[in-house]
């Protein structure tokens, strides 16, 4: 069976066809062809069925196209508009031709409007159509419907044998049909309803059936996965005394670094294989306790490789541990920097570290937000301890931890007291976040701004602002006192613009998300995110977290200068006000984006689940009900039927 462009989605095998889920259903069962405006009802979704009234006409607003259209019944008219490059579109039609449109009836005086109008293809028309995920640049929607349809026949029992072997391994035969709440249909006619249902409720209904196996299926994930952190036996590691490696570290650790310290030396120690997640906010001192740990293997004779997502964070450790932990050998690898690593014990690098040939007994990643799951297991062996480094884990790992999946190691407490106020401003209050630069910098304090786009031209997805821009503006208010920093200048420019913020020689440093992660930056008192939007939340916790590091009172602004329309921004934007706990965030990220794939491996870090059946997705409140409706059903007697 050929499976052509579905492999880009994930299906390397004919039972998967069925088990690529729809996101939704659009129906274009009814179908209006009178538009009369006194029986249509402003708000309502329809769909017409007319004939072009005339060419379809474009203006252009902030240089991006707006297309017209009149679709007529022969007596009335409604209007439409399409934005974007619709040439093509345009091309197909000739006045007077059949055109059918969806959307949402408006009125403006006594004309009809449809708003988020779509262009019905004909042949969707009397029907319900699924509507699929498509993978960009390689499977388009519309192919990925054709190709699933065209190939359900022969797949679906596959498909469903696949299904029934999973949650029979979970819950009694005579109980499953309770716990998926169908109470009628086999699971072929389940999947028949998925991808070619009868009415849209049933294609729901279906969708219902298959979130709740999902559900199981990722449960079944972490079930393994938590076996296996308590079930690997490796050669033990025996180290310098804790005490004595703590000889040039110039300042006591905390009872909770001890704690955290301790927990993992003993896995090592003991022979456990360690699969752990160090999570603790900037300031915490997370940077100490996973230096312990790479120093007692590297005393016990072993090599460790700590992994950091760029030189400027891998510089600064590698200079941090190489005062603490100088007489056990620490060495660099960076694009910019190799050390002959032959005598090096604890060897610290970017992902420039991944080519060197190397075996390790424990491998940390710092900033493991930033690692892909590929790379943070490349320099791993099957006796290889892993410790992930994060104030902001991702959802796949923040599952695992919460889960007990794998171990979780957590800071809560800084050595220095600190409070940054969060605030979001949009068009309508601009000038008081300005205003407040203005003050932080007539205080003698350091700025960072931070954008999302390097250059200044516009992009089709919105206007952002670049550092570009902004390094024009203030420059002219502050000569002499504005850093520039971001991707595409030189390693060796970014690093001037970082040393000249650290020496003071200036006060605003202009900014990518280069700044993120890992960066110290005496006397920042204000972090301020231009299009805050374009961020998730891991990202905007990490950016606030470069404001008042050694304690006192900071500030973070969240600048959304275009109108937000995702209901998830506004979301994420309360979130950051409210919370200052990036373990919380963390937590708050996994509900809102997923858990991602929970199978071995896999390289979907949050939002659906993939191993099983995709497109789904997932939190692990979600997966909890799931198991303890597991536990429910396993508990009733056979005889007994299910309520």
């Amino acid at each position: 069976m050929k499976l052509g462009r579905l492999k880009s989605a994930g299906i390397e095998q004919a039972w998967q066809v069925p088990l690529y889920c729809p996101s939704e259903y659009r129906d274009y069962q009814t179908v209006a062809v009178q538009f009369d405006p006194r029986f249509l009802t402003t708000g309502a979704y329809a769909v017409f069925k007319g004939k072009l009234a005339s060419l379809p006409q474009t203006t252009w607003t902030n240089k991006k196209p707006r297309t017209q259209f009149i679709v007529t019944d022969g007596q009335y008219e409604i209007n439409f508009s399409l934005f974007g490059d619709v040439r093509a579109t345009v091309a197909k039609y000739d006045v007077g031709d059949v055109l059918c449109v969806c959307g949402t009836i408006a009125r403006f005086g006594s004309k009809v409007f449809i708003d988020q109008a779509e262009i019905v293809d004909s042949e969707f028309v009397g029907k319900i159509i699924p509507v699929y995920k498509g993978i960009a640049g390689k499977l388009s929607p519309d192919n990925a419907r054709k190709s699933i349809l065209g190939l359900l026949d022969q797949t679906i029992p596959m498909a469903a044998d696949t299904l029934y072997s999973l949650i029979s391994a979970h819950v009694p035969d005579e109980h499953i049909r309770a716990f998926l709440q169908c109470p009628t249909l086999t699971m072929e006619q389940v999947l028949e309803q998925l991808h070619r249902p009868s009415n849209e409720d049933m294609g729901y209904h279906a969708l219902g059936v298959m979130t709740k196996i999902a559900h199981l299926a990722g449960a079944e994930h972490l079930i393994e996965r938590a076996k296996a952190q308590v079930a690997t036996p490796v050669p033990p590691i025996e180290g310098i005394e804790l005490g004595k490696l703590c000889a040039n570290i110039p300042f006591s650790l905390t009872d909770e670094q001890w704690t955290c310290v301790h927990d993992a030396v003993e896995s090592i120690k003991k022979g456990n294989l360690l699969n752990a997640l160090l999570v603790g906010d900037v300031g915490t001192g997370k940077t100490v306790v996973y230096g312990l740990i790479a120093a007692y293997c590297a005393s016990g004779g072993h090599k460790v490789a700590i992994l950091l997502p760029n030189q400027n964070l891998a510089r600064q450790i590698f200079q941090e541990l190489s005062e603490y932990f100088f007489d056990l050998g620490v060495g660099m690898v960076t694009a910019n920097r190799k050390d002959e690593l032959h005598d090096k014990r604890i060897i610290i690098g970017t992902t420039a570290l991944l080519f060197q040939d190397v075996s390790v007994s424990l491998v940390i990643c710092d900033e493991q937000q930033k690692l892909a799951t590929s790379q943070r297991e490349q320099l791993r062996g099957e006796h290889t301890h892993i410790l992930e480094v994060s104030a902001t884990p991702i959802p796949r790992t923040m599952a695992f931890a919460l889960y007990g999946a794998v171990k979780l190691l957590r800071l809560t407490r800084c050595h220095a007291d600190k409070t940054i106020h969060t605030n979001v401003f949009d068009q309508s209050n601009k000038r008081l976040m300005f205003e407040g630069i203005k003050q932080t910098i007539a205080r003698g304090k350091k700025v960072i701004i931070v954008c999302p786009k390097c250059q200044g031209e516009q992009q089709q997805q919105g206007d952002l602002l670049s550092v570009d821009t902004l390094y024009s503006r203030f420059i002219r208010l502050y000569p002499g006192k504005v850093a520039l920093c971001h991707s595409q200048q030189e390693d060796e420019a970014n690093q001037a613009a970082i040393d000249a913020m650290k020496q003071g020689k200036a006060q605003i440093l202009i900014s990518t998300t280069m700044t993120e992660i890992g960066l110290t930056i005496p006397e920042v008192e204000r972090v301020s995110v231009i299009n805050a939007e374009r961020f998730g939340l891991t990202q905007l916790h990490q950016l606030r977290g470069r404001a008042v590091r050694k304690g006192g009172v900071g500030y973070c602004d969240l600048f959304l200068p275009n109108q937000v329309k995702n209901p998830d921004t506004a979301t994420r934007m309360q979130i950051m006000v409210d919370t200052s706990d990036g373990f919380e965030i963390a937590k708050a990220d996994l509900a809102l984006r997923g858990t991602g794939d929970l199978s071995h491996l896999s390289k979907q870090q949050h939002g659906a689940y993939a191993a099983v059946i995709k497109n789904i997705k997932g939190s692990l409140d979600d997966i909890e009900l799931v198991m303890e409706e597991v536990e429910h059903f396993a508990t009733l007697p056979p005889t007994q039927q299910a309520s």
